[in-house]
């Protein structure tokens, strides 16, 4: 019996410093919710999406959609580029260009057009 009691009381006093080496065991890296600021950029590059007729020019329309986080910008038959945002609200840069487009919006602040100049050529389009 003592040697019970004698064994009980060995493991009751290893029980502490086994929860205290858990608490003392590296853990793991703590996660930063980065799907906030994706949803809220999203949310931002969202409002640019849509169809927008080419007034002028050889082409009739630009499409531009989000996809994977970022504006893609296409017209038929030429392709697709990304739209990168810049510094400046309604500016955006043609990557495969190197092009500025801007967007223009109505006294509510609803877009409703854009315009863009590729090889010397200038377009606008409204939404």
């Amino acid at each position: 019996m003592k040697i019970v009691a004698l064994i009980i009381c060995f493991f009751a006093a290893l029980l502490p410093n086994v929860s205290n080496a858990q608490n003392n065991a590296p853990q793991p890296p703590t996660t930063v919710n980065v799907e906030a600021k994706v949803t809220s950029d999203t949310i931002s590059l969202a409002e640019y999406a849509g169809e927008y007729k080419i007034t002028a020019g050889d082409f009739d329309k630009l499409n531009i959609v989000l996809k994977h986080g970022k504006l893609i910008g296409s017209i038929e038959g030429q392709g697709e580029s990304e739209l990168e945002p810049t510094d400046k609200k309604d500016i955006f840069v043609i990557t495969n260009y190197q092009a500025p487009l801007e967007f223009f919006r109505d006294e509510n602040g609803k877009l409703k057009k854009l315009r863009f100049s590729v090889s010397g050529q200038d377009f606008e389009a409204e939404r």
